[in-house]
């Protein structure tokens, strides 16, 4: 456990005890300089400073800690005020009160906004001069004792982050001897602590051994002469069995006494003596030691607490280096099957997360080539329509050669490794005229190591590795090692498949589902666009729908499904087929919507749910008919008054509420107005913190509508993505619905 020194009480009020707060008192009238001074001394126990003019009291300033200065508006060589801003400048910790006998509202304003704290008319009534001070004083101690705290904290935190760094440092090395020099030298040199000795613990022998030392001079000991038995009476031994710190400060006496006069030496002019174990992972690797001498500063406990993470980070730093050590000790293959172990982790690393089936090819081919030593490569995959091995990746030979060679026959080198497993090929110029022999010389290339790709029991194809040397995959390790990689990188290879798979059945619906409305309907242009966030994730569940019904009126549809992948184009067929079939029965937005959601309700699973906007044109009258159930509220830019509205939800999401209704409303669009339809994509675009939103859609859509670019939607994708500084972050789907000039007029109606 610690030993802790006698406490010291050192708070502030008794630091106000043994020293009294001083106050400067700056008048040209002697009389006041010595009756103040008499009463701030012997009645109110301050140290009182006098000055007759504003220089002394500069100089008094600048020499003393000044909590309070009392100040005379008039004085020879400069005024009140003036040596006040003069006194704030030398030392803004410094309270200041005013005094005159002939004050302005002016100058007492003058002197309050130059930093005054207070201000009395002469005479002074002793009563209110002495309570002012009382409180300057007071607030100069606390904020004395804030601005302590703050650089108590703000070092506290330099020493945390040093503490961190040096940590960082020591674990960047195996080297035992470099960790050790390490840790000696940030307590010598980065924390600046006077001397420091470093000692391991054989955990086969319970012996003590010294490493790394001090002496006196500050320079570098070896201390490996230095052996201690674990149980013996020194606070060495005793921290090492206890893994708990010992700490002894200003009685070394007390520490001779207690384990011996044979110590003394050791602790000659120490005036602090602190022993921390070196312990993690569950056992002691070590002891370390810290002293300062005695005209050095204290060590704190809290700088021993502060110094235990980073003593456990050394000594796991030092318990690394070791087993290191001890592998390369024991063989250098073991050393070589931890990086192989380290290169297993990376790959792994590489391939968890990754889904594109040809970047995850070329993943497992630059690993496999690095691990193997080659630069000689192919790699088959089973294609199910053809059913049968084909070369999808390869360096270093003739890949349509290879196809040939491997996958020629039933009973072919390829067949034979899928069925029975790893096969090494130990000179393959031995039989020159096979297929395989031609492209072993044309490649120049002479032994070769084959695997399968197996999940489970089924094998989804092959790796091939080849090497100019003859015989050079006779190695068990090496075997091993392509296994594990081929088993990593076939799992790896079937989520890629499976993915791909999903991907392209979700694409080809979502093309369904995004098929191109009419150009025009009526008077009304139409203008559609949708992009995707990223390739990856470029299947998502925003879809839009223009319908011509008999009538002539044109149904519009724009609708977000929540997720993203196959799941959400499932979801998004269904939407818009259940909106179609009902558009059939009940055009009007609020009953359709009413009754869409209802059907989503019962036939959608738990946590799906649909943002959708329709909109039912009449483009004889130019009247839309709309109902939005939790969507993105549309723009409708009116050309008229030259601004756009935003049109409100009608109701909520389609799918959480079976009993939900919605609202129908209407607008007119007359001619050159235009309606702007978009999903979250685009208003949740960012610049930094700072999202698009409402009101910076509104300024995109007034300087497109200035620009009058030819595809107005690309336009505004492209200033949301500028916006974005290039990168959105999901997909985006527009509808643009533009009167043009021949659109019915709100004056046409009769």
């Amino acid at each position: 456990m610690i030993d802790t020194p006698p406490h010291v009480d050192t708070d502030d009020a008794t630091l106000e005890t043994a020293q009294p707060a001083t106050v400067l008192i700056v008048d040209d009238e002697p009389d006041q300089l010595i009756t103040l001074s008499f009463i701030l001394e012997e009645q109110e126990g301050y140290t009182a400073l006098t000055a007759e003019t504003g220089a002394q009291a500069l100089k008094a300033v600048q020499d003393h800690s000044v909590s309070v200065a009392l100040l005379d508006i008039r004085l020879p060589d400069m005024t009140g005020t003036e040596l006040l801003r003069a006194i704030k400048d030398a030392s803004p910790e410094t309270e200041c009160i005013m005094t005159t006998g002939d004050a302005t509202f002016e100058t007492v304003q003058e002197a309050l906004n130059a930093g005054a704290s207070g201000y009395f008319r002469k005479p002074v009534q002793t009563v209110p001069l002495t309570t002012a001070i009382r409180e300057q004083v007071e607030k100069h101690r606390l904020r004395m004792r804030i601005r302590k705290l703050t650089e108590e904290q703000r070092r506290t935190i330099q020493h945390l982050n040093l503490l961190h760094d040096l940590s960082r440092t020591i674990s960047s090395t195996l080297d035992v001897d470099e960790v050790l020099l390490m840790v000696r030298n940030a307590i010598i040199g980065a924390l600046g602590y006077n001397r420091c000795s470093i000692y391991l613990v054989d955990p086969e022998t319970d012996v003590i051994q010294g490493r790394w030392g001090t002496d006196r001079e500050g320079n570098l000991k070896d201390l490996s002469a230095l052996t201690l038995p674990l149980n013996a009476n020194r606070p060495i031994a005793q921290v090492a069995r206890e893994e708990l710190p010992f700490y002894l400060s200003d009685d070394m006496e007390q520490y001779i006494q207690d384990y011996g006069e044979h110590l003394r030496d050791e602790v000659e002019n120490v005036r602090a003596h602190a022993v921390l174990p070196l312990a993690a992972k569950g056992r002691i690797v070590g002891v370390l030691t810290v002293d300062n001498w005695k005209d050095g500063p204290p060590i704190t406990e809290e700088e021993l607490v502060d110094l235990l993470p980073f003593t456990y980070q050394a000594a796991i730093a030092i318990d690394n280096a070791r087993l290191y050590k001890k592998a390369q000790d024991v063989s250098r293959r073991e050393s070589e099957r931890a990086a192989d172990m380290q290169m297993l982790f990376q790959v792994a690393q590489a391939l968890s997360y990754e889904l594109n089936l040809e970047r995850v090819m070329d993943t497992v081919e630059n690993w496999v080539c690095a691990a193997m030593g080659t630069s000689h490569f192919t790699l088959f995959l089973y294609n199910k329509n053809f059913q049968e091995f084909e070369v999808r990746a390869g360096a270093g030979v003739d890949l349509e050669q290879a196809n040939r060679a491997f996958f020629d026959s039933e009973d072919s080198i390829g067949n034979q490794v899928i069925a029975e497993g790893l096969r090494v090929f130990d000179d393959l110029h031995a039989d020159p005229d096979s297929l395989l022999g031609q492209l072993a010389r044309e490649a120049d290339v002479r032994s070769m190591i084959c695997v399968p790709l197996r999940v489970g029991e089924e094998a989804i194809g092959m790796i091939a590795v080849y090497s100019v040397r003859a015989g050079a995959f006779t190695s068990r390790d090496d075997q091993q090692l392509l296994s594990t990689l081929s088993s990593m990188a076939a799992s790896a290879i079937r989520n890629a498949l499976r993915y791909d798979k999903e991907r392209r059945i979700a694409e080809t619906m979502q093309r369904e589902l995004l098929s191109p409305p009419p150009e025009k309907i009526g008077p009304y242009g139409i203008e559609h666009l949708y992009q995707s966030a990223l390739d990856e994730a470029r299947v998502g569940g925003d879809f839009y729908d223009v319908i011509e019904l008999p009538d002539g009126r044109a149904a519009i549809l724009l609708a977000d499904v929540s997720g993203k992948g196959l799941k959400a184009a499932v979801y998004t067929a269904m939407g818009k087929y259940m909106f179609r079939g009902l558009l059939m029965d009940e055009p009007s937005p609020g009953m359709l919507l009413s009754k869409l959601n209802a059907a989503l309700y019962r036939y959608t699973e738990p946590g799906m749910f649909i943002t959708l906007f329709y909109g039912l044109l009449d483009p004889k009258t130019g009247i839309l008919s709309y109902a939005n159930a939790g969507h993105e509220s549309p723009l409708h830019y009116m050309a008229e008054h030259e601004f756009s509205i935003a049109l409100d939800t009608t109701g909520v999401v389609l799918g959480v509420d079976p009993d939900a209704t919605y609202v129908e409303r209407q607008i007119r669009l007359s001619p050159g107005d235009l309606l702007l339809l978009y999903t979250d994509g685009l208003t949740d675009a960012r610049s930094g913190d700072e999202m698009l939103g409402i009101d910076g859609l509104q300024r995109v859509l007034k300087q497109m509508i200035e620009e009058n670019p030819p595809k107005k939607l690309n336009r505004i994708y492209e200033m949301a993505r500028d916006y974005a500084s290039g990168y959105l972050h999901d997909d985006i789907a527009l509808i643009a619905i533009e009167a043009t000039e021949s659109a019915p007029n709100p004056g046409d109606d009769s």
